[in-house]
């Protein structure tokens, strides 16, 4: 709030798209999550073994690769990095794997709710690696904003931070964050979540136009 209750700019992060940023995003999940399979996959073929699930339901490896249709975790490489399709492609004798009619990005983001359910419902461990480490990421970001001693800098102690977007509206995963964060001396004034960010603009706007008449 700036002199006379008007809003003052503040410094920004983030925002730069999918290709440079989306951090905590659900690209950036699905992301972590195929490069997290693959390294586990890559330390097994030096120590001998994947390291074996106690539990019943599929793990987020088995749930990644059948995702995608393949049963070789080397074949996400394929997958991930094959060109968005094209509409001058000419049509196969046979029905293509439905990832070659996903783009690029929608192949990674689409793999978020399965990492969800993999780490809040089923507890899988590499899976609650990759939301701890996403949401981890997302609070380095954040923790660029919050510094009160500098010239934009915001103090979280006063300041209302407002979560948007699917992943987010997650409890677990809003939590996440706002844990780290509090571990990092980050405590909101205020915390919301909007989960209709156009209805509320369009009740805001009601709202304001009608204190005008």
């Amino acid at each position: 709030e700036g002199d006379g209750g008007g809003l003052k700019e503040r410094g920004r992060v983030g925002g730069w798209g999918w290709i440079l940023g989306d951090e905590g995003g659900g690209f950036h999940v699905g992301r972590e999550a195929v490069r997290q399979i693959l390294a586990q996959t890559d330390a097994a073929t030096v120590e001998g073994g994947l390291p074996v699930s106690n539990s019943e339901r599929p793990t987020l490896r088995h749930r990644v690769l059948q995702s995608f249709g393949i049963t070789d975790v080397y074949d996400l490489l394929t997958v991930i990095h094959l060109p968005d399709p094209s509409p001058s492609s000419p049509i196969a004798d046979k029905e293509p794997p439905a990832y070659l009619l996903i783009p690029r990005e929608k192949r990674l983001s689409q793999l978020a709710p399965l990492v969800f359910s993999s780490a809040f419902e089923d507890e899988d461990p590499l899976a609650l690696n990759v939301v701890r480490t996403t949401a981890g990421t997302l609070v380095e970001q954040l923790s660029v904003l919050l510094r009160p001693n500098t010239p934009n800098g915001v103090n979280a102690g006063d300041s209302v931070i407002c979560f948007g977007g699917s992943l987010v509206g997650v409890s677990e995963y809003r939590e996440l964050v706002l844990g780290q964060l509090k571990e990092k001396g980050h405590v909101f004034k205020h915390i919301e979540f909007v989960a209709d960010a156009a209805a509320v603009g369009a009740k805001g706007l009601a709202l304001a136009l009608g204190s005008k008449e």
